[in-house]
This record gives C-alpha cells, structure tokens and sequence, in this order.
C-alpha cells in the first residue's frame, strides 16, 4: 500500500510536470515568433501600427500556434519581403 502511494505521486507529479513543460516550450517559442515578427514589421512597414507592438505580435503567433510557417508565408505574400530569422540582419539591404 506504502509503495502504490509512492507510485501515485510519480505519476501525478509526471503528468502535471508534462503540462509545465509544454507550457513552458509553447510560451518560448511564441516569443521567438513574436520577435521574428515585430523584426519584420521593423523592415517592411515601418512606423505603422504593427510596427513595434508588441501584443499585436503576441496574438498573431498566438492566433498562427503550431501553424506559424503559413503566418510567415502571408507575410512574405502581402508585403513581398522574406520573413528572416531574428538573428539574421534586415538592415544594411535595399
């Protein structure tokens, strides 16, 4: 009985400790998408609304979750500038 307990409590700590995990993933890689996208707006439209709005950028990735490669592709199709990784450079192109 003393080691079923034991037993219980690996299993409730593995599946809630499951969650966290994937939360704490899920939320990493939205906040890379965030900056890859806000680096975009920077360079195709800037000093617009999208431009620098950081809850905006927040909620498209959020919006595009599991699905951000067809995000990137909409923008490259409406403003017609590849979307870049964030550490790739933008700047210095014309």
């Amino acid at each position: 009985s003393t080691m079923w307990k034991y037993i219980r409590i690996i299993g409730a700590i593995s599946f809630f400790g499951g969650f966290m995990a994937k939360s704490y993933f899920g939320e990493k890689s939205r906040e890379a998408c965030a900056e890859r996208v806000l680096a975009f707006y920077k360079r195709a439209s800037p000093n617009s609304i999208n431009d620098g709005d950081k809850h905006n950028a927040h909620f498209v990735c959020y919006k595009y979750r599991g699905r951000t490669e067809k995000l990137y592709k909409k923008l490259e199709k409406k403003y017609g500038i590849p979307v870049k990784e964030v550490h790739e450079s933008y700047f210095g192109e014309k």
